[in-house]
């Protein structure tokens, strides 16, 4: 049944996109295409939870980019956003902990030489924002194609903002990390991920250091005294071990993930959050 139903949607699609809110810049080689329809797929999860509005999957060139989970409150003009960057290995390991297999959407494709009447060999950029509400689904679709004699590279995607950094060495901490888990716990058989999330204060400050994914462990223990510790400086005048997030106007509070992973060889890995997301319903 969900065969016959995915074939039909491939179907409507290839028959009325071309109809449906299309424009071409025949100069710039850009096209803009936005597509609406009506899909009760996900309806469960917004019964679930009365605040979530809105899922958004932003993709480039076929790849999945951004999850943007959007919320607000009855009454209230304002939306929180839960963020979760795809190309950071601990939102992909929160985001299928929390929604694996639960957020159903369709990717739909294109035809660029039937969107531009003639043969076109490359295609500089390729991005879509599907836009998943309780009873439908939007689609916006924008294509960047040049010349057969050139060929440009892929654009990277817009940041909100620099990221809040650790001032340190993150291998250093790893290390440190190894040493005191090999003192109170044998490595062998061990495989374990665990991803933090905190707050980072304006003034370069952690806190509100939370657990998010993974369970509690004498590893996740290791981490969060790590981490806690690189809080603590022995004078005024050494730097703090955080950079705040900037945005255009200047530093910012920002929430971000850490992710830590324990190999079963005793060695640890550690990354944080690659891109400034807006994460307020964290608060």
């Amino acid at each position: 049944m969900k065969r016959k139903i995915f074939l039909l949607l491939n179907l409507f699609f290839l028959s009325t996109y071309f109809l449906v809110a299309q424009s071409v810049d025949q100069q710039k080689n850009i096209t803009s295409i936005r597509i609406s329809i009506a899909d009760t797929s996900n309806n469960y999860l917004f019964l679930e939870q009365e605040k979530l509005k809105e899922i958004w999957g932003i993709f480039q060139n076929d790849e999945l980019h951004e999850m943007r989970l959007r919320y607000q409150e009855p009454d209230n003009e304002f939306w929180n956003s839960e963020y979760y960057d795809m190309n950071f290995e601990g939102d992909v390991y929160v985001f299928k902990k929390k929604y694996n297999n639960s957020i159903h959407f369709l990717k739909p494709k294109i035809d660029v030489q039937n969107i531009y009447g003639r043969a076109k060999q490359y295609v500089n950029s390729k991005q879509f924002l599907i836009v998943i509400r309780k009873d439908s689904v939007i689609f916006d679709f924008r294509l960047e194609c040049l010349g057969e004699d050139m060929q440009g590279n892929v654009p990277n995607r817009n940041k909100l903002g620099v990221p809040a950094k650790y001032f340190g060495d993150l291998k250093k901490l790893s290390s440190s990390i190894e040493k005191q888990f090999a003192e109170i716990n044998s490595p062998a058989e061990v495989d374990s991920i665990i991803v933090f999330r905190c707050v980072i204060e304006v003034s370069g400050d952690m806190s509100s250091l939370i657990l998010e994914a993974g369970e509690r462990s004498a590893f996740s223990d290791a981490v969060k005294n790590a981490l806690n510790s690189s809080q603590r400086t022995q004078t005024l005048r050494e730097p703090k071990r955080w950079v705040p997030a900037r945005i255009s106007r200047g530093a910012v509070k920002s929430n971000i993930r850490i992710y830590a992973r324990l190999h079963k060889d005793g060695s640890v890995t550690m990354s944080t959050t690659r891109v400034l997301g807006t994460i307020s319903v964290w608060d």
